[in-house]
Protein backbone atom coordinates (compact mmCIF):
# COMPACT_ATOMS: atom_id res chain seq x y z
CA UNK A 1 0.00 0.00 0.00
CA UNK A 2 1.13 3.59 -0.88
CA UNK A 3 0.43 6.26 1.23
CA UNK A 4 1.22 9.63 -0.38
CA UNK A 5 1.04 11.73 2.79
CA UNK A 6 -2.02 13.53 1.35
CA UNK A 7 -0.18 14.27 -2.15
CA UNK A 8 2.61 16.11 -0.19
CA UNK A 9 5.24 12.74 0.30
CA UNK A 10 7.52 12.31 3.08
CA UNK A 11 10.50 14.56 2.11
CA UNK A 12 13.83 14.38 3.68
CA UNK A 13 16.47 16.99 2.86
CA UNK A 14 20.41 16.05 3.47
CA UNK A 15 22.04 17.83 6.23
CA UNK A 16 26.02 17.67 7.15
CA UNK A 17 27.21 17.20 10.89
CA UNK A 18 26.60 20.62 11.03
CA UNK A 19 23.16 20.38 10.80
CA UNK A 20 23.54 22.79 7.73
CA UNK A 21 21.61 22.11 4.68
CA UNK A 22 23.52 19.84 1.64
CA UNK A 23 24.31 22.12 -0.97
CA UNK A 24 22.36 20.89 -3.97
CA UNK A 25 19.85 19.32 -1.16
CA UNK A 26 17.31 21.34 -2.12
CA UNK A 27 17.72 21.73 -5.82
CA UNK A 28 17.31 17.58 -6.30
CA UNK A 29 14.55 18.50 -4.55
CA UNK A 30 12.80 20.72 -6.59
CA UNK A 31 14.12 18.38 -9.40
CA UNK A 32 12.37 15.65 -8.04
CA UNK A 33 9.10 17.28 -8.01
CA UNK A 34 9.00 18.68 -11.03
CA UNK A 35 10.16 15.18 -12.90
CA UNK A 36 8.94 12.19 -10.96
CA UNK A 37 6.92 13.59 -7.87
CA UNK A 38 3.80 12.93 -9.92
CA UNK A 39 4.30 9.65 -10.52
CA UNK A 40 3.88 9.10 -6.95
CA UNK A 41 0.88 11.19 -6.73
CA UNK A 42 3.03 14.28 -4.72
CA UNK A 43 2.28 17.58 -5.77
CA UNK A 44 3.58 21.23 -5.61
CA UNK A 45 3.13 24.46 -6.33
CA UNK A 46 5.34 24.87 -9.63
CA UNK A 47 6.59 28.24 -8.56
CA UNK A 48 7.75 27.52 -5.14
CA UNK A 49 9.52 24.25 -6.50
CA UNK A 50 11.56 26.36 -9.28
CA UNK A 51 12.73 28.85 -6.15
CA UNK A 52 13.65 25.61 -4.53
CA UNK A 53 16.13 25.30 -7.06
CA UNK A 54 16.75 28.88 -7.61
CA UNK A 55 18.18 29.84 -4.33
CA UNK A 56 20.20 26.75 -3.88
CA UNK A 57 21.91 27.23 -7.28
CA UNK A 58 22.96 31.10 -6.49
CA UNK A 59 24.17 30.03 -3.33
CA UNK A 60 26.12 27.39 -4.40
CA UNK A 61 27.91 28.13 -7.55
CA UNK A 62 29.56 24.68 -7.20
CA UNK A 63 26.72 23.13 -7.55
CA UNK A 64 25.95 24.49 -10.88
CA UNK A 65 28.75 23.07 -12.73
CA UNK A 66 26.59 19.52 -11.93
CA UNK A 67 23.13 21.18 -12.94
CA UNK A 68 24.49 23.69 -16.09
CA UNK A 69 23.11 21.80 -18.77
CA UNK A 70 19.49 20.67 -16.81
CA UNK A 71 18.43 24.02 -15.07
CA UNK A 72 17.99 26.07 -17.91
CA UNK A 73 16.73 23.75 -20.05
CA UNK A 74 14.20 22.68 -16.80
CA UNK A 75 13.28 26.40 -16.47
CA UNK A 76 12.77 26.98 -20.15
CA UNK A 77 10.48 24.20 -20.02
CA UNK A 78 8.36 25.36 -16.73
CA UNK A 79 8.83 28.67 -16.87
CA UNK A 80 9.79 30.18 -20.74
CA UNK A 81 10.39 33.71 -20.07
CA UNK A 82 13.24 32.71 -16.74
CA UNK A 83 14.57 29.93 -18.88
CA UNK A 84 15.18 31.58 -22.07
CA UNK A 85 17.18 34.06 -20.22
CA UNK A 86 19.13 31.52 -18.01
CA UNK A 87 19.84 29.68 -22.25
CA UNK A 88 20.80 32.95 -23.12
CA UNK A 89 23.32 33.41 -20.53
CA UNK A 90 24.62 29.15 -20.43
CA UNK A 91 25.18 29.96 -24.19
CA UNK A 92 27.66 33.41 -23.43
CA UNK A 93 29.22 31.31 -21.02
CA UNK A 94 30.04 28.84 -23.26
CA UNK A 95 31.32 31.06 -26.50
CA UNK A 96 33.32 32.65 -24.44
CA UNK A 97 35.25 29.46 -23.50
CA UNK A 98 39.00 29.24 -25.62
CA UNK A 99 38.39 25.55 -25.86
CA UNK A 100 35.79 24.40 -26.05
CA UNK A 101 35.10 19.77 -25.64
CA UNK A 102 33.05 17.79 -27.41
CA UNK A 103 30.20 18.12 -24.32
CA UNK A 104 30.17 21.90 -24.41
CA UNK A 105 29.46 21.51 -28.65
CA UNK A 106 26.75 19.28 -27.77
CA UNK A 107 25.45 21.61 -24.71
CA UNK A 108 25.36 24.92 -27.29
CA UNK A 109 23.69 23.05 -30.04
CA UNK A 110 21.05 21.99 -27.85
CA UNK A 111 20.43 25.39 -26.53
CA UNK A 112 20.46 26.73 -29.45
CA UNK A 113 18.21 24.30 -31.24
CA UNK A 114 15.68 25.08 -28.14
CA UNK A 115 15.36 28.62 -28.97
CA UNK A 116 14.74 28.12 -32.56
CA UNK A 117 18.07 29.00 -34.02
CA UNK A 118 18.37 26.38 -36.48
CA UNK A 119 21.51 27.58 -38.46
CA UNK A 120 23.70 28.36 -35.29
CA UNK A 121 23.05 24.69 -33.88
CA UNK A 122 23.97 23.35 -37.67
CA UNK A 123 27.40 25.09 -37.79
CA UNK A 124 28.23 24.39 -34.08
CA UNK A 125 27.14 20.49 -34.64
CA UNK A 126 29.80 20.94 -38.30
CA UNK A 127 32.26 22.25 -35.95
CA UNK A 128 32.30 19.18 -33.25
CA UNK A 129 31.98 17.09 -35.99
CA UNK A 130 35.33 17.92 -37.47
CA UNK A 131 36.64 18.36 -34.13
CA UNK A 132 35.62 15.04 -32.53
CA UNK A 133 34.59 12.63 -35.39
CA UNK A 134 33.68 10.47 -32.80
CA UNK A 135 32.23 12.42 -30.11
CA UNK A 136 29.37 12.60 -28.52
CA UNK A 137 27.38 14.69 -31.40
CA UNK A 138 28.95 12.04 -34.45
CA UNK A 139 27.30 9.58 -31.89
CA UNK A 140 23.90 11.34 -31.23
CA UNK A 141 23.61 11.73 -35.11
CA UNK A 142 24.31 8.00 -36.18
CA UNK A 143 21.82 7.15 -33.80
CA UNK A 144 19.07 9.75 -35.12
CA UNK A 145 20.30 8.39 -38.64
CA UNK A 146 19.49 4.95 -37.35
CA UNK A 147 15.88 5.67 -36.05
CA UNK A 148 15.22 7.36 -39.38
CA UNK A 149 16.16 4.69 -41.54
CA UNK A 150 13.67 2.27 -42.81
CA UNK A 151 15.87 -0.17 -45.19
CA UNK A 152 17.00 -2.92 -43.19
CA UNK A 153 20.53 -3.40 -45.47
CA UNK A 154 21.17 0.32 -44.43
CA UNK A 155 20.65 0.02 -40.87
CA UNK A 156 22.59 -2.85 -40.66
CA UNK A 157 25.88 -0.76 -41.82
CA UNK A 158 24.86 1.93 -39.61
CA UNK A 159 24.70 -0.66 -36.99
CA UNK A 160 28.53 -1.85 -37.64
CA UNK A 161 29.71 1.39 -37.95
CA UNK A 162 28.11 2.30 -34.82
CA UNK A 163 30.30 -0.54 -33.27
CA UNK A 164 33.20 0.01 -34.87
CA UNK A 165 33.65 3.42 -33.36
CA UNK A 166 31.90 3.16 -30.21
CA UNK A 167 31.73 -0.43 -29.33
CA UNK A 168 29.35 -3.28 -28.26
CA UNK A 169 27.32 -3.82 -25.37
CA UNK A 170 25.95 -0.61 -24.58
CA UNK A 171 22.41 0.09 -24.44
CA UNK A 172 22.51 2.07 -27.64
CA UNK A 173 23.73 -0.98 -29.43
CA UNK A 174 21.13 -2.89 -27.63
CA UNK A 175 18.57 -0.76 -28.78
CA UNK A 176 19.52 -1.13 -32.36
CA UNK A 177 19.90 -5.05 -32.13
CA UNK A 178 16.45 -4.73 -30.86
CA UNK A 179 14.73 -2.91 -33.78
CA UNK A 180 16.52 -5.41 -36.44
CA UNK A 181 15.68 -8.08 -34.76
CA UNK A 182 12.24 -6.95 -34.82
CA UNK A 183 12.42 -5.91 -38.44
CA UNK A 184 13.61 -9.26 -38.96
CA UNK A 185 10.75 -11.32 -37.06
CA UNK A 186 8.19 -9.31 -38.96
CA UNK A 187 9.11 -10.58 -42.16
CA UNK A 188 9.67 -13.94 -40.96
CA UNK A 189 13.54 -14.44 -41.22
CA UNK A 190 13.63 -15.98 -37.53
CA UNK A 191 17.44 -16.97 -38.61
CA UNK A 192 18.46 -13.35 -38.69
CA UNK A 193 16.21 -12.47 -36.20
CA UNK A 194 17.75 -14.74 -33.73
CA UNK A 195 21.45 -14.11 -35.18
CA UNK A 196 20.85 -10.57 -33.89
CA UNK A 197 18.74 -11.01 -30.60
CA UNK A 198 21.29 -13.12 -29.54
CA UNK A 199 24.04 -10.26 -30.16
CA UNK A 200 21.92 -8.42 -27.18
CA UNK A 201 24.11 -7.82 -23.72
CA UNK A 202 21.65 -6.90 -21.64
CA UNK A 203 19.52 -10.12 -20.70
CA UNK A 204 16.34 -8.52 -19.62
CA UNK A 205 16.02 -6.74 -22.83
CA UNK A 206 16.76 -10.08 -24.53
CA UNK A 207 14.47 -12.04 -22.55
CA UNK A 208 11.50 -9.32 -23.01
CA UNK A 209 11.93 -9.49 -26.76
CA UNK A 210 12.37 -13.19 -27.04
CA UNK A 211 8.92 -13.42 -24.88
CA UNK A 212 7.08 -10.69 -27.23
CA UNK A 213 7.98 -12.55 -30.52
CA UNK A 214 7.67 -15.78 -29.43
CA UNK A 215 3.95 -14.93 -27.91
CA UNK A 216 3.23 -13.33 -31.89
CA UNK A 217 3.80 -16.82 -33.43
CA UNK A 218 1.68 -18.23 -30.49
CA UNK A 219 -1.19 -16.29 -31.43
CA UNK A 220 -0.88 -17.24 -34.95
CA UNK A 221 -0.14 -20.84 -34.41
CA UNK A 222 2.71 -20.39 -37.08
CA UNK A 223 6.58 -21.61 -36.22
CA UNK A 224 5.85 -23.41 -32.56
CA UNK A 225 8.92 -25.14 -32.99
CA UNK A 226 11.03 -22.04 -33.04
CA UNK A 227 8.84 -20.50 -30.45
CA UNK A 228 9.26 -22.90 -28.51
CA UNK A 229 13.11 -22.68 -28.42
CA UNK A 230 13.06 -18.68 -27.64
CA UNK A 231 10.24 -18.98 -24.71
CA UNK A 232 12.22 -20.83 -23.31
CA UNK A 233 15.08 -19.20 -23.49
CA UNK A 234 13.27 -16.25 -21.91
CA UNK A 235 12.41 -18.16 -19.11
CA UNK A 236 16.35 -19.49 -18.41
CA UNK A 237 17.11 -15.92 -18.58
CA UNK A 238 15.17 -14.97 -15.96
CA UNK A 239 16.01 -18.07 -13.96
CA UNK A 240 19.67 -17.22 -14.13
CA UNK A 241 18.87 -13.25 -13.23
CA UNK A 242 16.83 -14.13 -10.27
CA UNK A 243 20.52 -15.96 -8.79
CA UNK A 244 22.84 -13.23 -9.71
CA UNK A 245 22.51 -9.98 -7.95
CA UNK A 246 25.13 -8.27 -10.01
CA UNK A 247 22.60 -8.15 -12.49
CA UNK A 248 20.61 -5.69 -10.47
CA UNK A 249 20.24 -1.99 -11.76
CA UNK A 250 21.09 0.46 -9.18
CA UNK A 251 17.25 2.26 -9.51
CA UNK A 252 16.13 -1.32 -7.82
CA UNK A 253 15.88 -2.05 -4.33
CA UNK A 254 16.36 -6.06 -4.20
CA UNK A 255 12.84 -6.44 -3.42
CA UNK A 256 12.01 -4.72 -6.15
CA UNK A 257 14.35 -6.31 -8.53
CA UNK A 258 13.11 -9.41 -7.31
CA UNK A 259 9.52 -8.79 -7.80
CA UNK A 260 10.61 -7.28 -11.14
CA UNK A 261 11.82 -10.80 -12.07
CA UNK A 262 8.93 -12.73 -10.97
CA UNK A 263 6.37 -10.60 -12.82
CA UNK A 264 8.54 -10.92 -15.86
CA UNK A 265 9.29 -14.89 -15.31
CA UNK A 266 4.91 -15.09 -14.94
CA UNK A 267 3.88 -13.57 -17.86
CA UNK A 268 6.91 -15.34 -20.48
CA UNK A 269 5.66 -18.56 -18.34
CA UNK A 270 1.90 -17.57 -19.74
CA UNK A 271 3.44 -17.60 -23.07
CA UNK A 272 5.41 -20.74 -22.89
CA UNK A 273 2.23 -22.77 -21.55
CA UNK A 274 0.20 -21.44 -24.68
CA UNK A 275 2.81 -22.93 -27.36
CA UNK A 276 3.19 -26.48 -25.67
CA UNK A 277 -0.58 -26.54 -25.23
CA UNK A 278 -0.69 -25.57 -29.33
CA UNK A 279 2.27 -28.26 -30.23
CA UNK A 280 -0.24 -30.40 -28.10
CA UNK A 281 1.71 -31.23 -25.15
CA UNK A 282 -1.04 -30.82 -22.57
CA UNK A 283 1.31 -32.08 -19.37
CA UNK A 284 3.77 -29.90 -19.76
CA UNK A 285 1.45 -26.59 -20.72
CA UNK A 286 -0.06 -27.31 -17.78
CA UNK A 287 2.60 -27.20 -15.45
CA UNK A 288 3.91 -23.89 -17.37
CA UNK A 289 0.32 -21.89 -16.48
CA UNK A 290 0.39 -22.74 -13.24
CA UNK A 291 3.51 -20.88 -12.77
CA UNK A 292 1.96 -18.33 -15.08
CA UNK A 293 -0.83 -17.98 -12.01
CA UNK A 294 1.93 -16.34 -9.72
CA UNK A 295 2.81 -16.60 -5.98
CA UNK A 296 -0.91 -15.98 -5.48
CA UNK A 297 -2.06 -18.66 -7.56
CA UNK A 298 -4.28 -15.98 -9.02
CA UNK A 299 -3.52 -14.67 -12.93
CA UNK A 300 -4.97 -12.31 -14.96
CA UNK A 301 -8.66 -13.32 -16.51
CA UNK A 302 -6.79 -14.36 -19.78
CA UNK A 303 -3.67 -16.52 -17.87
CA UNK A 304 -6.60 -17.96 -15.84
CA UNK A 305 -8.85 -18.61 -18.97
CA UNK A 306 -5.89 -20.65 -20.22
CA UNK A 307 -5.79 -22.84 -16.82
CA UNK A 308 -9.05 -23.58 -16.60
CA UNK A 309 -9.13 -24.81 -20.77
CA UNK A 310 -5.80 -26.82 -19.63
CA UNK A 311 -7.04 -28.59 -16.46
CA UNK A 312 -10.14 -29.41 -18.77
CA UNK A 313 -7.94 -30.62 -21.33
CA UNK A 314 -5.81 -32.35 -18.68
CA UNK A 315 -9.30 -34.28 -17.30
CA UNK A 316 -9.35 -32.01 -14.20
CA UNK A 317 -12.89 -30.94 -14.38
CA UNK A 318 -13.47 -30.26 -10.95
CA UNK A 319 -9.96 -27.94 -10.50
CA UNK A 320 -11.38 -26.21 -13.80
Amino acid sequence: KDDNNDKKGYIQPLFNEEGELLPGSSASLGYYYLTLGKRQGIEKNKDSTLVLIQDDLEKHPDVMKAWGTIYPILFYEKKPSLGEKLLTERITELESKKNLADKDYQNLATFYDLLGKETKRDSVKKIALEKFPKGSTAKQGMISEFFKEKNTNNLKEILEDFKLSYGSGSRDTDMMLSILANKYSSSGNYKAFAEYADQISDKSRKASLYNNVAWQLAEKGENLEFADKISKESLDIMRSLENDPASKPNYFSKNQYRNEIKSSYTMYADTYGLILFKEGKKEEALKYQEEALGENKMGSPEVNERYAQFLLANKKPKEA
